[in-house]
């Protein structure tokens, strides 16, 4: 790498290949290729946003999820981590639980989240890619 700039590539064993892009010794991008050709950025430019902004989000999340009987009376509490891709459209390609707190929470998150489709999706050099964010989900007993 020259003067702190250029690529980094990894190897992975599931057959795709992870890049790192810096410039004056500094990240401005990674990005996974899978066999497929398949590219899903995990840093980007612009990182997606939920139309309406974030509190808007969390807003809709509270709306869609109901505490697991099982988990109240159980006194389950916790953040449950979802990790999803938004599409170049901004639409949720994929999601799933990447730490949990089990309960039924896991579940009740992953729907919810779902559900929440109105991403303007991230950009890499002004263009939409398709992008991997990881967002948690609280759970707390008043």
């Amino acid at each position: 790498m020259e003067k702190g700039t250029g690529l980094v590539v990894s190897r992975e064993e599931n057959n795709e290949t992870i890049y790192f892009e810096v410039e004056d010794s500094i990240m401005v991008a990674s990005y996974t290729v899978s066999d497929s050709y398949d590219t899903l950025y995990g840093f980007t430019d612009v990182i997606p946003t939920y139309k309406g902004g974030m509190q808007e989000f969390y807003r809709g999340i509270s709306k869609l999820i109901r505490y697991p009987n099982y988990a109240r009376r159980n006194r389950i509490e916790g953040k449950v981590f979802i990790r999803f891709t938004t599409n170049k459209k901004g639409l949720i390609d994929s999601a799933k639980v990447i730490k949990g707190i089990g309960g039924g929470c896991d579940e009740a998150a992953l729907e919810a989240c779902i559900k929440q489709t109105r991403w303007i999706p991230g950009t890499r050099k002004g263009k939409p890619v398709k992008t991997s964010l990881v967002l948690p989900i609280i759970f707390k007993l008043t």
